[in-house]
């Protein structure tokens, strides 16, 4: 039984951000609400589902692990605040469910991949510069990352 609620939970860290963040609790949204970055991602995503903000752009491997290769932009120490979408399911681009061949069409269908849609506001508030990405998966997320 221990075993079966260990694999669980790791299962459950890898699935998405919805579920790392019962881990790592998300930030309110509200706290970012007079954020002009926030403005600036919600002009460029439809329906933003969570915000939080990185101490350093560098670290966005604290944050998404498992995204070593950065991006040249993110590769600095200005601090950052990320914005995802909410996620939208891409049927059959998922993994088929256990014991099931991807083939045969009286078994479940395969299940859907989860992509987002992420904007990351590099630097201060009030000079933030704004790159998006997507869509994209992540194997997890971790909002709230300690020193």
């Amino acid at each position: 039984m221990a075993a079966a609620i260990v694999v669980g939970i790791v299962a459950a860290v890898t699935i998405g951000p919805w579920v790392a963040g019962l881990l790592s609790p998300w930030p309110d949204p509200a706290t970012y609400a007079g954020d002009p970055r926030l403005a600036a991602c919600r002009e460029r995503l439809p329906d933003v589902d969570h915000v939080f903000e990185m101490r350093h752009a560098r670290w966005f491997p604290r944050y998404f692990p498992g995204w070593t290769d950065g991006q040249p932009e993110l590769e600095v120490d200005d601090p950052a605040l990320v914005v995802l979408s909410k996620p939208n399911a891409y049927a059959g681009m998922g993994v088929p469910r256990a014991g099931t061949p991807s083939d045969d069409p009286t078994g479940p269908s395969p299940t859907p991949e989860l992509l987002y849609m992420m904007c990351i506001a590099v630097g201060a508030p009030d000079g933030a510069i704004v790159h998006v990405y997507g869509p994209i998966r992540f194997e997890s997320i971790v909002p709230v990352v300690s020193e």
